[in-house]
């Protein structure tokens, strides 16, 4: 169950789809990444003064780092990451490219005996969406692919295509639903497909010019799927996340604050067991509605599989101008 888990903690804290990313709403930082493309439409929200927020484009580079390990301190992880976006909308039409390259986590384990053995993976992953906005609807698309290189003959890739909606309720609130359909292709493992759907509620209330207050509660559930090969099997556990955020921008100072709880689902025909992540992140940010934006954010980590527990904290730093 080590090499598992410790991808899962890898995709949730850097490219997996909802993890860090905003549902429903857009995040109040402008260099945060989606997870669905309808949000999009929300992103440049005006002040009471029009003129004041005539963004139509933002570009934005990030990286992370981080480490966790078991409480005996026999297994240790070491993540670190870049990552870059740009955003450009026009009239009704929002378009976002996101990337994150040089995924990195080093592996060291120790043995019952003190020998100690490190082995590395090494990712990236890409994703293109678009939004359009149908007055109060926003209907949104994306495409995502990544690969993994685990090995000199495990080179996992991963495609999902996505399509989701959200609507305005009146003036502050908003409700979001999607689902994306992920593919694995064939390798040395058999090709597997699965489901993501995702759902939320969330509140966005003030002027962006002054003070800007949003709530936010999302789940997503990710289906289990298996196909079973002739030398591997290829297995998907089944998880259900669900995220609550919280961001108030007074002018231009940005403090957030985000909980998440990851649930895997044990399936015992393949002899995978239940678990939970637990994460906290808190940030602060200085986010002009023009001009240089800068933001960082500090989360931690705590997970549990049986009767191990893990720890660890990861650490992200952005950068980026609003045009």
């Amino acid at each position: 169950m080590t090499r598992p888990i410790a991808l899962l903690l890898l995709a949730l804290a850097v490219f997996a789809p909802g993890a860090f990313a905003q549902m429903v709403t857009p995040s109040l930082d402008p260099s945060e990444p989606l997870v669905l493309p309808a949000a999009g439409s929300w992103r440049y929200l005006k002040g009471e003064n029009e003129q004041d927020d005539n963004r139509t484009a933002t570009v934005a580079a990030g990286t992370l780092q981080g480490s966790w390990a078991e409480s005996d301190d026999s297994s240790k992880r070491e993540i670190s990451a870049n990552r870059g976006l740009l955003v450009a909308q026009a009239e009704n039409v929002n378009i976002e490219a996101q990337s994150t390259g040089s995924e990195k986590i080093k592996y060291t384990n120790i043995d019952a005996l003190g020998v100690s053995s490190t082995y590395e993976t090494v990712g990236s992953t890409s994703q293109f969406s678009f939004a359009y906005l149908l007055k109060q609807l926003s209907l949104g698309g994306s495409y995502r692919s990544s690969s993994t290189q685990r090995s000199s003959y495990d080179d996992q890739k991963e495609t999902g295509l996505g399509l989701s909606a959200t609507y305005q309720l009146g003036r502050v609130f908003f409700a979001g639903f999607g689902v994306e359909q992920v593919s694995q292709p064939e390798s040395y493992r058999p090709a597997v497909d699965w489901n993501v759907t995702s759902y939320g509620f969330a509140l966005m209330a003030g002027k962006p010019d002054e003070t800007l207050l949003r709530l936010e509660y999302a789940n997503q559930r990710s289906l289990r799927a298996a196909a079973e090969g002739t030398y591997y099997n290829n297995v998907h556990q089944e998880s259900v996340l669900t995220q609550l955020t919280a961001e108030i921008k007074m002018t231009n100072l940005l403090l957030s604050a985000r909980t998440e709880t990851t649930s895997r689902l044990e399936w015992s025909e393949y002899n995978l067991s239940s678990g939970e992540l637990k994460t906290s992140r808190v940030g602060l940010g200085w986010v002009p509605s023009n001009g240089w934006i800068i933001s960082g954010y500090q989360t931690s980590y705590t997970e549990t599989a049986g009767t191990t527990e893990r720890q660890g904290n990861l650490t992200e730093v952005a950068v980026g101008y609003n045009f």
